[in-house]
Protein backbone atom coordinates (compact mmCIF):
# COMPACT_ATOMS: atom_id res chain seq x y z
CA UNK A 1 0.00 0.00 0.00
CA UNK A 2 0.79 3.57 -0.73
CA UNK A 3 0.74 5.59 2.48
CA UNK A 4 1.14 9.17 3.25
CA UNK A 5 2.00 9.70 7.10
CA UNK A 6 1.30 14.02 8.21
CA UNK A 7 2.63 14.38 11.66
CA UNK A 8 4.26 17.29 12.93
CA UNK A 9 6.37 15.47 15.21
CA UNK A 10 9.77 13.79 13.36
CA UNK A 11 9.97 11.60 16.01
CA UNK A 12 6.77 9.88 15.85
CA UNK A 13 6.73 10.52 11.96
CA UNK A 14 9.73 9.19 10.69
CA UNK A 15 9.50 5.75 13.44
CA UNK A 16 5.78 5.02 11.91
CA UNK A 17 7.25 5.57 8.97
CA UNK A 18 9.65 3.09 9.40
CA UNK A 19 7.14 0.90 11.16
CA UNK A 20 5.15 0.88 8.18
CA UNK A 21 8.07 0.34 5.77
CA UNK A 22 8.76 -2.95 8.00
CA UNK A 23 5.16 -4.24 6.79
CA UNK A 24 5.93 -3.52 2.89
CA UNK A 25 4.22 -0.34 2.98
CA UNK A 26 5.44 2.58 0.49
CA UNK A 27 5.31 5.07 3.76
CA UNK A 28 5.37 8.76 2.40
CA UNK A 29 6.62 11.34 5.71
CA UNK A 30 4.96 15.19 5.53
CA UNK A 31 4.72 17.41 8.45
CA UNK A 32 2.18 20.28 6.87
CA UNK A 33 -1.21 19.57 5.17
CA UNK A 34 -0.12 21.55 2.37
CA UNK A 35 2.80 19.57 1.91
CA UNK A 36 0.22 16.37 2.16
CA UNK A 37 -1.94 17.80 -0.50
CA UNK A 38 0.83 18.77 -2.98
CA UNK A 39 2.33 15.10 -2.37
CA UNK A 40 -0.79 13.55 -2.81
CA UNK A 41 -1.98 15.46 -6.11
CA UNK A 42 1.88 14.75 -7.51
CA UNK A 43 0.74 10.59 -7.20
CA UNK A 44 -0.72 8.40 -9.17
CA UNK A 45 -2.62 7.06 -6.31
CA UNK A 46 -3.06 6.99 -2.66
CA UNK A 47 -4.29 4.19 -0.11
CA UNK A 48 -4.43 5.39 2.85
CA UNK A 49 -3.43 8.84 4.31
CA UNK A 50 -2.80 9.20 8.83
CA UNK A 51 -2.75 12.50 9.52
CA UNK A 52 -2.26 13.72 13.80
CA UNK A 53 -4.83 15.59 15.65
CA UNK A 54 -2.70 18.27 16.89
CA UNK A 55 -0.52 19.56 14.20
CA UNK A 56 1.02 22.94 15.79
CA UNK A 57 0.35 24.67 12.92
CA UNK A 58 -3.72 26.20 12.70
CA UNK A 59 -5.29 23.14 10.63
CA UNK A 60 -6.27 19.83 12.24
CA UNK A 61 -5.93 16.60 11.06
CA UNK A 62 -9.60 16.49 11.23
CA UNK A 63 -9.58 18.95 8.55
CA UNK A 64 -7.20 17.80 6.67
CA UNK A 65 -8.46 13.94 6.50
CA UNK A 66 -12.13 16.15 5.90
CA UNK A 67 -10.21 18.12 2.56
CA UNK A 68 -9.38 14.68 1.73
CA UNK A 69 -12.66 13.14 2.50
CA UNK A 70 -14.14 15.53 -0.30
CA UNK A 71 -11.31 15.73 -2.67
CA UNK A 72 -10.13 12.33 -2.67
CA UNK A 73 -12.90 10.00 -1.46
CA UNK A 74 -10.81 6.93 -2.33
CA UNK A 75 -8.37 7.39 0.20
CA UNK A 76 -8.90 5.50 3.48
CA UNK A 77 -8.35 7.93 6.59
CA UNK A 78 -7.09 7.04 9.87
CA UNK A 79 -6.94 10.30 12.32
CA UNK A 80 -4.16 9.22 15.17
CA UNK A 81 -3.96 11.41 18.92
CA UNK A 82 -3.12 10.75 22.11
CA UNK A 83 -6.12 12.72 22.87
CA UNK A 84 -10.04 11.04 23.09
CA UNK A 85 -11.49 10.70 19.72
CA UNK A 86 -12.85 13.80 18.43
CA UNK A 87 -16.75 13.65 18.08
CA UNK A 88 -16.58 15.85 14.42
CA UNK A 89 -14.62 12.96 13.18
CA UNK A 90 -16.35 9.20 13.51
CA UNK A 91 -15.83 6.01 12.73
CA UNK A 92 -16.42 4.85 9.55
CA UNK A 93 -14.58 1.46 9.35
CA UNK A 94 -12.86 0.70 7.06
CA UNK A 95 -12.97 4.26 5.44
CA UNK A 96 -12.40 6.42 8.67
CA UNK A 97 -11.02 5.12 11.63
CA UNK A 98 -9.70 6.84 14.84
CA UNK A 99 -6.67 4.92 16.59
CA UNK A 100 -5.51 6.75 19.99
CA UNK A 101 -1.64 6.96 20.82
CA UNK A 102 0.42 4.67 22.29
CA UNK A 103 -0.77 2.06 20.02
CA UNK A 104 0.75 -1.24 19.13
CA UNK A 105 2.11 -2.63 15.63
CA UNK A 106 -0.96 -5.08 15.25
CA UNK A 107 -3.40 -2.93 16.13
CA UNK A 108 -1.81 -0.44 13.03
CA UNK A 109 -1.69 -3.58 10.96
CA UNK A 110 -5.16 -4.89 11.78
CA UNK A 111 -6.25 -1.16 10.76
CA UNK A 112 -4.46 -1.46 7.72
CA UNK A 113 -6.33 -4.14 6.64
CA UNK A 114 -9.49 -3.13 7.01
CA UNK A 115 -10.33 -4.95 10.05
CA UNK A 116 -13.79 -3.09 11.35
CA UNK A 117 -12.42 -3.33 14.82
CA UNK A 118 -8.77 -3.16 16.49
CA UNK A 119 -7.65 -2.54 19.68
CA UNK A 120 -4.44 -0.35 21.04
Amino acid sequence: MKIVVLEDDPLVGNGLVRLLRQYGHRALYVRRPEEARTLIASQDYVDVAIADFGLGDGESGVEFLGWLRREHPQVRRVLISALDRPREFPDEPPTQVFVQKPFAAPALAAILRGSPTCTP
